[in-house]
């Protein structure tokens, strides 16, 4: 599955039973917060406020996804092609190409591009 666009819980109203959205794979293109809702619009609130709730414990993700949002144990990883990715940091490695480093999850693979102006990515 594939978002385009942000993922929010909205608090609204400050109601006492905040919305929980959990995030166990797909992609996502926009960023994943939580929020506020007053009656009169939509604000940002900051990852640890307890009025909403949001878990990741997989996808892949245009925008780095705040730590205080990652499942327990997990880290946010930021892959060659710019997108992030989370997993345990002990599954987490760093892989140097040509002077190039990009970081991979236990499983995933590097392609290295035949024409070194398609690296453009790789950190």
């Amino acid at each position: 599955m594939t978002i385009n666009g942000d993922v929010q819980s909205i608090n609204y109203k400050g109601a006492e039973q905040g919305p929980k959205v959990v995030i166990t794979g797909g992609t996502i293109n926009g960023k994943v917060q939580k929020a506020t809702h007053d009656g009169t619009g939509t604000k940002p609130a900051v990852p640890t406020v307890d009025t909403s709730e949001i878990t990741i414990s997989g996808g892949s993700f245009s925008t780095r996804p705040d730590d205080a949002l990652l499942a327990t144990d997990l880290k946010a990883y930021e892959r060659p092609d710019g997108s992030f990715g989370v997993a345990e940091p002990g599954n987490i490695f760093t892989v140097t190409i040509d002077d190039q480093t990009a970081q991979l999850a236990e499983g995933e693979k590097l392609a290295k591009p035949a024409d070194p102006a398609a690296r453009v990515g790789y950190k």
